[in-house]
């Protein structure tokens, strides 16, 4: 065992190149997975704090559309209904001195304390009172003074529908834990006057969040007329889960295709290495390995370059991850509503899923060249002519594999033409079904080309053409990887630009 430790060592340490390439394939795939992943983890996050309501405990919600509701609502649901545990919020998006975006939000603290215990957790509603009698006055929390560099009580200056207001900061109010927490972060905390003022929302609410039971829900449904609708107070996180579905997972479905492309790069590696070995490993079967010991040895080596290309991962995952929110919060912000996806969310669950495909992939891509290298015959390993033989053989029941896999595609897509998840996994069995048949086309384009090669580039030409189809164990992995990544290229541009086309189309 300690010999064949050696020399996985001495052959990773001769060959860095091939070290560099095969950690770097490894980190590309698992690094774009965890990075997507974590985009839309981040995502679906920011979408929950921005719908959640900032005051816990209530179970409804009474929503409108942009131009809001009615404050008199509010005042028939207390004295009509008799209800008291409900609060009107006013809120809405403000730019700052440093031009950065934060929500204003406006509560009114005499109604909080009639909430039943709904409301800011730790945060007593009396301490809010000076909102009612210092005009233009707002509350912020820790993290958002330092995000300021503030130190209350001082004004501030932000800027809403065409105006600038100045803004009399009283105090700090603690950072809480939890999502509503994260909600504050970013927030100014007022009474209703004057976020309704701020925000150009005279005589308007945003909502009104409210605790029903089961007898309570038809009388507030009575009092609603259109566009005024009552819905739970999880619905809205329910809604962007659904409406945001199809955009994660074309995002999910990149990052596996770019896993695929890395799979094949691992593959091409281990062969090269098996490839390289052939004598060595026929020597150490003479003198007595097992061969079960040699597959285990291309194994390790295979585990060795996952550990390192998964930890390279990890880094690259979470940088690219900074830079993909960006790009997706605008794009959702575009499509679907306005948010700002400004936290980047780690969780537990990206990472053993990236983690758990970058593994799965590398040994699965490994399998086959450690099992090459178990099956080699001493005899025959310094015969190149029984490779290439060999791989020339196997054309057959790889093209047949290849059909049977565009095979399965075409009946995913005549089964069903409007699922997503289906139309992506149709699409891994095409690819699958074209990097099989790749070798084939391989020798077919290089054989009816080569008259033209020779042509054009006389001896030299015939030579590479030659060489080509004499080294097929080691070039036609190689050529399938780059046609995979290049279709995907290709593909992916095709498929963006007959996006815009369509929305230019539908905007005309």
């Amino acid at each position: 065992m300690k010999i064949l430790s050696h020399l996985v060592r001495r052959r990773l340490a001769e060959h860095p190149w091939q070290l560099f390439l095969g950690v770097l394939g490894i980190a590309l795939g698992v690094g774009i997975v965890l990075a997507i992943d974590l985009t839309n983890a981040s995502a679906l996050r920011a979408f929950e704090i921005s719908s959640k309501s900032i005051l816990s405990g209530f179970t409804h919600q009474i929503t409108g559309d942009v131009s809001g509701i009615d404050e008199s609502l509010y005042r028939d649901l207390r004295t009509g209904l008799g209800l008291h545990k409900l609060l009107p919020v006013v809120e809405g998006e403000v730019t700052g001195d440093n031009h950065e975006t934060y929500r204003l939000i406006g509560i009114d603290p005499i109604s909080m304390m009639g909430t039943g215990g709904a409301g800011l957790t730790g945060i007593h509603s009396n301490s809010l009172l000076s909102l009612l009698t210092e005009p233009d006055s707002v509350y912020i929390t820790e993290s958002m003074r330092e995000k300021l560099n503030i130190d209350p009580p001082v004004k501030v200056t932000i800027f809403s529908h065409g105006r600038y207001h100045t803004l009399n900061t009283l105090g700090v109010l603690p950072d809480r834990g939890d999502v509503v927490g994260q909600l504050l972060q970013s927030s100014f905390l007022s009474d209703i006057a004057t976020a309704q003022e701020v925000l150009g929302m005279q005589g308007r609410l945003s909502r009104i969040d409210l605790t029903l039971d089961d007898g309570e829900i038809e009388g507030v449904k009575r009092m609603l007329h259109q566009p005024l609708q009552l819905i739970r107070s999880e619905t809205p996180v329910n809604a962007i889960d659904r409406m945001t579905r199809a955009f994660r997972i074309n995002l999910t479905a990149l990052s596996l295709l770019a896993l695929v492309i890395g799979a094949f790069l691992i593959y091409n590696t281990m062969t090269i290495s098996v490839l390289q070995r052939r004598e060595q490993f026929a020597v150490m079967k003479i003198l007595g390995t097992d061969h079960i010991e040699i597959f285990f040895l291309v194994m390790a080596e295979a585990l060795i370059l996952a550990v390192l290309g998964i930890l390279s991962g990890y880094g690259l995952g979470i940088g690219l991850s900074k830079f993909l929110i960006k790009l997706s919060s605008r794009t959702l912000t575009d499509l679907y509503f306005v948010n700002e996806v400004q936290h980047l969310y780690l969780n537990t669950w990206s990472f053993i899923k990236a983690t758990a495909l970058g593994l799965g992939g590398v040994l699965v891509a490994a399998y086959m060249p450690a099992r090459d290298a178990m099956t080699t015959v001493p005899m025959l390993a310094h015969s190149r002519s029984v490779l290439e033989l060999r791989t020339r053989s196997m054309h057959g029941s790889l093209l047949i594999s290849s059909l049977a896999s565009a095979f399965i595609a075409l009946m995913i897509l005549v089964i069903t033409d409007k699922s997503i998840t289906a139309g992506f996994t149709a699409l891994f069995f095409i690819i699958i079904a074209f990097a099989l048949a790749a070798p084939l086309l391989l020798v077919i384009l290089v054989r009816g080309f080569k008259p033209i090669i020779e042509r054009l580039m006389g001896l030299l030409g015939s030579v590479a053409a030659r060489g080509v189809l004499a080294s097929l164990s080691r070039t036609q992995i190689a050529v399938t990887a780059l046609a995979v990544s290049i279709s995907a290229t290709i593909g992916v541009s095709i498929m963006i630009g007959s996006f815009r086309h369509s929305v230019e189309t539908w905007l005309a």
